[in-house]
Order: C-alpha cells, then sequence, then structure tokens
C-alpha cells in the first residue's frame, strides 16, 4: 500500500494519485521524502484571499482619502453630493490600477513563507504556480477569447430585446476617454489576469481542494470570484454569464494542464476580446 505523504491516506499500489486528497504519490510513505509539511489549506487559502483585499482596499482608500484632501484644497465642497462624485470619479483610475497592483505584490511576498513549496505542487491540492505548455497556454488564450466572444454575442442580443442596464464603475472606465480607459486597460491585460489567477485559481483552489471535496472547492472559488465581481453585472445580469464562464473555463484548464500559466492565458484572452470589442464600438 502507498501512504499520501500529505494526507496519511493509504492507497493501492497501482495508484498514482492519492485517492483522498489527489496528491502525487511516489513509492510508500517509509521510501518516499517528505519535503515539508503541507501548508496549504482552506485557512491559508482563505487568509491569503483576505490579505489580497485588504491590500487592495487599503490602497484604494488611500487613493480616495489624497483624491478628497487635493480637491479640498483646490476649493471643492466636499459636502455637495455632485462634487463629491466628480471626485470619486477623478480617483477611481489610479485606486484601481494601484489597488490591484499592490494587492498582487502583497501575494506575491506572504506566498512564500505562508505556503511554501506547495505554490509549486502541480496537483489539484497545489497552487501549481509553473507556467505550463505553450501548447496549453495558447489553448487557454483561444478559449478565453472564445467564452468572450459568445457573452458578447448574449449580451448584443439582450440589448436589442430591451434588456438594459447600469454601467459598473469599472465598466465606466472602459468605455471613458483618456487616462480612465487606459487605467482600465492596464488593470484588465496587464494586472488581473495574473494576480487574480495565482490568487483564485491556484492558492484557493488548492487550498479549499486539500480541505473540501472537489465539487465545493470549485463552487466555492467561482463564487467568491464572481462576488467580487458583482458590480459589474449586478445591473445587467447577463454579465453574470461571462464571469462565471471565464471563471470555470480558467480552473477547467488549471486543472487539465497541471499549471497556473494556461488560466492566466484565458483571462487575458477574455479580457482582450472584450477590450477590443469596446475599442472598435467608439
Amino acid at each position: 500500500m502507498k501512504r499520501c505523504i500529505y494526507c496519511g491516506k493509504e492507497n493501492e499500489d497501482t495508484a498514482a494519485f492519492c485517492f483522498g486528497c489527489g496528491t502525487e504519490l511516489i513509492g510508500t510513505a517509509e521510501s518516499s521524502p517528505v519535503s515539508e509539511v503541507p501548508r496549504l489549506n482552506a485557512v491559508r487559502a482563505t487568509l491569503m484571499l483576505g490579505i489580497f483585499l485588504a491590500a487592495q482596499f487599503s490602497v484604494a482608500a488611500i487613493v480616495a482619502v489624497v483624491g478628497m484632501s487635493i480637491a479640498q484644497v483646490q476649493g471643492k465642497n466636499v459636502l455637495d453630493p455632485q462634487q463629491v462624485s466628480e471626485v470619486q470619479e477623478s480617483v477611481m483610475a489610479p485606486a484601481v490600477v494601484l489597488g490591484l497592483f499592490f494587492a498582487g505584490v502583497a501575494i506575491l511576498l506572504a506566498s512564500p513563507p505562508l505556503i511554501g513549496a506547495q505554490l509549486r505542487d502541480r496537483t489539484p491540492v497545489g497552487a501549481a504556480w509553473v507556467p505550463g505548455s505553450s501548447k496549453d497556454i495558447a489553448q487557454g488564450a483561444g478559449i478565453g477569447m472564445l467564452i468572450a466572444a459568445l457573452y458578447i454575442t448574449v449580451a448584443i442580443i439582450c440589448e436589442r430585446l430591451g434588456v438594459h442596464g447600469e454601467t459598473g464603475p469599472i465598466a465606466k472606465m472602459a468605455v471613458s476617454h483618456g487616462a480612465p480607459r487606459i487605467a482600465w486597460l492596464v488593470a484588465a491585460l496587464i494586472l488581473a489576469p495574473p494576480f487574480e489567477e495565482l490568487l483564485f485559481r491556484g492558492i484557493l483552489y488548492g487550498g479549499y481542494r486539500r480541505s473540501f471535496s472537489p465539487v465545493l472547492s470549485a463552487v466555492l472559488t467561482t463564487f467568491i470570484f464572481c462576488f467580487l465581481h458583482v458590480t459589474e453585472f449586478i445591473h445587467f445580469l447577463p454579465g453574470l454569464l461571462g464571469i462565471t464562464g471565464l471563471a470555470l473555463g480558467a480552473l477547467w484548464i488549471r486543472l487539465r494542464a497541471a499549471a497556473i500559466g494556461p488560466a492566466v492565458a484565458m483571462h487575458f484572452g477574455y479580457n482582450a476580446v472584450v477590450a477590443l470589442t469596446l475599442l472598435l464600438s467608439d
């Protein structure tokens, strides 16, 4: 019998992966070197999510306070709702970009000491922080583009059927001109794909998968991802289709390729098609 070096479950000698947690099996417990006790689990994965969100919202709050302070110095009335709204719109772009950037830096710095070797563990219970093959990366980008194209088609049909909705704060940046749109492109194409995939389909799924079933882990990861993007579809429910499709597609290819690189490529491909559509619609 092979004993899993992570969860301790006994498996048949012919098993390649642990039936209990999905970890790759190498020999027996006596012959398999245990490099370190597994650190990635649901608790630490959720802690990393908290670090990401805390960094993002803290930086955004600092930018907002600085923006309000500058507005006061310039003589604006911060008690006037209209002027406050104008200031909020002016600080949205730097708040989004800087918040996402420092949130990504925070998980890059916090992950090694908290998670250790499981960052490069390519099994379902690891974070799979490896690039993957060029073939899988290309496939990921292509599927991401296809999901975006399908969502845009559904959105166009809904618009023609009279299903309209308000534009979310991030989407307003995308349809604006000048600095807000540039900031949105930076966030959507450069920052969000790697940072969000490293966290959601990497750390979060791997940690939940070690503690929960595959289905529950996928549901929790996808739900949290969609919930954090709720402002972009709460007034236009068809938008939930695109975000959910992206989340599930990225998770599927992360598991199939045993690497996070293809998931990053899928996220980039999806956002790139959405961005190109918005640019061409001007």
